[in-house]
C-alpha cells in the first residue's frame, strides 16, 4: 500500500499545484483505515449531493436560469448512515465543489487511480462519478470573504 500511496500522494499534490511535494511523500499505512471510513461513510453522502444538485439544476433550467446562476447553499435533506447509526443532514452544494477538486487529484495519474480503486466500489465511484453537468465554481467576495457558488460551464469528461 505504501508504494501506491506514495505515488498517489505525490501526484495528488502535484495536481493540486503543491510544488513542495516530493517523491518521498507517502500516505502512511495507518491512514488507510481512516480513508476506508471516508469512502464507506461519506462517499454515499457526496453521491447523493451530486444527484440533488443535478435535480436542482434541471429545475433551474426549466425556469430559464443561465449557466452563471447562483446555487443555493442547501439542496434539501437526506438520510445517511455512519457507523451503523442513521441520521438526517442537509445536502450542501459546497461539497460538490470540493468533490471536483478531489476527483481531479484522484484521476491525475495511474497511481492515484489505483490508490482510489483499492477502496472498492466507492473508491471507484470517486473516479467515475460524472460531474460534467453539475460543475460548480466558487467566487469569494472581499473584504467579507463570503463565498458564493455558481454553475460553471460544463466541461467534457476528464
Amino acid at each position: 500500500t505504501t508504494t501506491t500511496a506514495a505515488a498517489a500522494s505525490t501526484a495528488a499534490g502535484a495536481a493540486a499545484g503543491d510544488k513542495k511535494q516530493s517523491l518521498e511523500d507517502t500516505v502512511p499505512d495507518t491512514l488507510v483505515p481512516i480513508l476506508q471510513l471516508f469512502f464507506h461513510d461519506f462517499m454515499p453522502i457526496l453521491l447523493d449531493t451530486v444527484q440533488a444538485l443535478r435535480a436542482y439544476r434541471a429545475q433551474r433550467r426549466d425556469a430559464k436560469h443561465g449557466e452563471d446562476s447562483e446555487i443555493r447553499r442547501a439542496l434539501g435533506t437526506h438520510t445517511f448512515r455512519i457507523g451503523g447509526c442513521e441520521g438526517t443532514r442537509v445536502l450542501q452544494a459546497f461539497h460538490v465543489w470540493k468533490l471536483q477538486r478531489l476527483q481531479a487529484c484522484a484521476r491525475a495519474t495511474p497511481a492515484t487511480r489505483a490508490f482510489c480503486a483499492q477502496f472498492g466500489q466507492l473508491g471507484r465511484a470517486l473516479l467515475e462519478v460524472d460531474l460534467t453537468d453539475v460543475r460548480v465554481r466558487k467566487e469569494t467576495t472581499l473584504p467579507t470573504r463570503q463565498s458564493t457558488l455558481f454553475f460553471a460551464a460544463p466541461r467534457s469528461k476528464l
